[in-house]
């Protein structure tokens, strides 16, 4: 069975036609779009399943300070190992076939590059989030 879901627009509100109907999105695009709300979702923050999300308060925002008390950091292979668990429990989602992350601690945003392969068809992703 095909996935299919209500449409979200760029902002990620329920996205309309000119007419005011809601829009929907199928197959792969479906599948992306599940993908990107799911990295969106910050670990506990929905009732529905608080299983579901990225631990950011939990594992990657939680990095002792430096001896110094200057802030560190996230380490990258708990980064990684966080975000590849919530691609891999996402449902239709079969592997990881590539994957990439850079960490601007400039800017304090992760960049995250990803190709899967979904039982809807192969989604690339990039993303860029806030840390």
């Amino acid at each position: 069975m095909a996935m299919v879901s209500l449409k979200l627009d760029a902002t990620g509100d329920l996205s309309q036609d000119d007419s005011g109907a809601l829009e929907w999105v199928t197959g792969a695009d479906a599948v992306k779009q599940l993908l990107q709300c799911r990295l969106r979702l910050f670990l506990g923050e929905w009732f529905g399943d608080l299983t579901a999300g990225v631990p950011q308060y939990q594992q990657i925002l939680d990095t002792p300070p430096r001896a110094d008390g200057t802030s560190q950091p996230p380490s990258s292979r708990v980064v990684e190992a966080a975000l590849r668990k919530v691609i891999l429990g996402t449902l239709y989602v079969e592997a990881i076939t590539a994957f990439s992350m850079d960490f601007s601690p400039q800017t304090r945003t992760l960049s995250v590059t990803f190709t899967a392969t979904t039982s809807e068809g192969v989604v690339d992703i990039s993303e860029v989030f806030p840390i």
